[in-house]
This record gives structure tokens, sequence and C-alpha cells, in this order.
């Protein structure tokens, strides 16, 4: 009988071990999962972040006074809306930027003014000459 209690206490100890062993490998796999998940997240704030900075910038360039400056941020404003980066919001807004530009002189004064369906006849030019009293109207 002597050895029938060292054989289990010996299966004892491998079950226990062995039980161990899996509990910690779980553990592990989990904190693993975890850690993943967390990366994964931080990446992309960074991206996120990232996005928003060069959404800055490109918003800085499109009112420069250089019109190099105003064109490649305008592609960049386009290239920003199309990433995958960007929420259905953040497209939406840069949309709007744009639009926005494309109503806008240089000056920043808003091209739309006129009424719409104003035909290029109904427009009257009027040159100045300096002289009050003499005003005269160009027809096509």
């Amino acid at each position: 009988m002597d050895w029938w209690s060292a054989v289990l206490a010996f299966a004892g100890a491998a079950l226990g071990s062995g039980l161990s062993w899996v509990a910690a490998r779980r553990d592990v796999a989990q904190r693993e999962r975890a850690a993943r998940a967390d990366v994964g997240q931080r990446v992309q704030q960074a991206n996120l972040e990232e996005w928003g900075r060069r959404f800055t910038a490109a918003l800085t360039g499109v009112s420069s006074e250089s019109p190099r400056q105003r064109a490649l941020s305008r592609v960049l404003l386009v290239e920003l809306g199309q990433s995958d980066l960007a929420t259905e919001q953040e497209k939406a807004l840069v949309l709007a930027v744009l639009d926005a530009g494309a109503r806008m002189d240089g000056d920043g004064e808003d091209v739309t003014r006129f009424r719409a369906g104003m035909l290029v006849d109904e427009i009257v030019y009027v040159e100045d000459t300096g002289d009050d009293t003499d005003v005269q109207e160009v027809s096509p």
C-alpha cells in the first residue's frame, strides 16, 4: 500500500501542476489580447491626432496669401476627406470647407451673391472715365 500513496501523491502533484499551467497560460493569453487591443487603440488615436494636425495645417494654408500654398492646401483637404482615418462627420466638414472655399474669391467675397438665373445679357457694364457726367453703357 505504500507505493499507492506515492503514485497518488505523484498523480495529484502532476494534475495540480497541469491545472496551474493551463490557468497561467490562459491568464497570459488574456493579458496579451488586452495589450494588443490597447496598442491598437493607441495607434488609432495617434492616427486621428495626425489627421487633425494635417487638417489644421491645411486650413491655415487655404487662407494663405500664396496662391501655390492655397492650391496645395486644397489638394491636402481633398486627400484628407478621402482618408480612411476620417469619420463621416470629418468628411462632411472637409466638404463644407471646400464648398465654402469654392464660393469665395481671393478677397474672401462670396461670388455667389448674384441671383440665380442671371443672364450675361442682363449685366450692365459701366466704364468709369473719371468724368461724373459721362456714363456709357456697353451692350453686347
